[in-house]
């Protein structure tokens, strides 16, 4: 259940240091000293040709587990890109011989069809099936990949949303929106509050989109790009957050160079390539893997044991948003979706290199948090 008084400001000090020096000292400290993790990240879209999403360089001294809260919302990075062929294919792979990944996502249990299993997320029988599994894993929210108006994931989000999909397959669920645009291009304030207009006039009257306090929630994916300025995303945001009225969860970077945390309501980082992060008591994430395809070896190989304890550290942790990168980002091989890892031979084609590990990463999470139920 999310929280229903959220804190107007939100701790912003250390608490190894409680109980050690005062208060005052603590605000100093903090704001000297605490580190906040840069990202430089990206990922590809057909029509885009981007960098990685995640390129972690820096590290945070993460606190002990603190104690569960009842009033955290456990949610997951959603990508409804996918079609026929649409984002399978990049980078000059031909499905379903060749696709741009090293997972077969495991649609038909048993089987090796990527003629059926390279999905369409248009496909209401596939968003259906995926929160089924979501459900399952006690899965709260899904933050679904944006691109902008008129785009295919805006047309596929819509889609999802205006079905009666979510409350057959998963009543109670919500969705948010992950704005990736921040992420590779720098909209001017007059764009910003142009998407959100849109985004509030389309989507928000949904019981399924996800509010706070009666505000619109929205994830920014302000990574670095060409020409990026952390503090001018910030300050483009925090005026936008004014005038659209949005509920906006910001990712971490513009922090690390001295941005007010109390500008924009929540922050959250994107690093599938570290099994666990925490950032102070706004959100923590977990990650199951990191492969994406064409590179040698995994920069965060699969460990279904180390995904536990990670899962574990999550569900003690006292924050407002408990994130797992991702449900399906397959040109990464980031997603806990049910799926088989592939032998990656653009020349002679694809083959099962291992049965799938189905609904392992599901039940993990089922076990620390299906009680839970979805968010009103």
């Amino acid at each position: 259940m999310i929280r229903s008084i959220l804190k107007s400001k939100r701790k912003q000090t250390m608490t190894v240091l409680a109980g050690f020096i005062s208060a005052a000292c603590v605000l100093v400290l903090y704001s000297t000293f605490y580190p906040v993790m840069l990202l430089t990240s990206a990922t590809e879209l057909e029509e885009e040709d981007e960098s990685d999403r995640d390129l972690d360089k820096s590290t945070m001294v993460q606190p002990e587990p603190d104690e569960l809260d009842d009033n955290a919302i456990l949610g997951t990075f959603y990508y409804p890109w996918y079609g026929h062929w649409r984002q399978w294919n990049i980078k000059d792979h031909s499905p379903p011989k060749t696709w741009a990944s090293n997972y077969l996502p495991d649609i038909l249990p048993g089987k090796f069809k990527p003629s059926e299993e390279l999905y369409n997320s248009m496909n209401i029988t596939i968003v259906e099936k995926h929160l089924e599994w979501m459900k399952r894993a006690g899965i709260q929210l899904g933050i679904s990949s944006w691109w902008g108006q008129a785009h295919y994931t805006d047309d596929a989000f819509n889609k999802i949303i205006s079905s009666d999909i979510t409350n057959r397959a998963y009543p109670g669920f919500k969705w948010s929106i992950l704005y990736e645009k921040e992420g590779f291009e720098d909209p001017s304030i007059e764009e910003i509050i142009s998407d959100l207009n849109y985004i509030k006039s389309k989507y928000v009257s949904s019981a399924h989109y996800l509010k706070i306090g009666g505000k619109p929630v929205i994830f920014v994916y302000n990574a670095q790009n060409t020409g990026y300025i952390p503090l001018d995303d910030y300050d483009r945001w925090k005026k936008a957050k004014s005038e659209a009225g949005f509920y906006i969860v910001f990712k971490v970077d513009p922090m690390a160079i001295g941005a007010d945390p109390s500008g924009m309501d929540s922050w959250y980082q994107y690093a599938p390539s570290k099994r666990y992060d925490r950032q102070g008591d706004w959100s923590a994430m977990v990650s199951p893997g990191f492969w994406k395809y064409h590179e040698e070896s995994p920069r965060l190989a699969r460990n279904i044991n180390d995904f536990e304890l990670a899962v574990q550290r999550l569900a003690n942790a006292d924050v407002q948003f408990k994130l797992i990168k991702t449900f399906n980002e397959w040109s990464e091989g980031t997603g806990i979706e049910p799926a088989n890892l592939v032998n990656h031979d653009d020349e002679d084609g694809f083959s099962m290199n291992s049965l799938s590990y189905g609904t392992q990463y599901l039940d993990i999470l089922a076990k620390y948090f299906k009680t839970k139920g979805a968010p009103p």
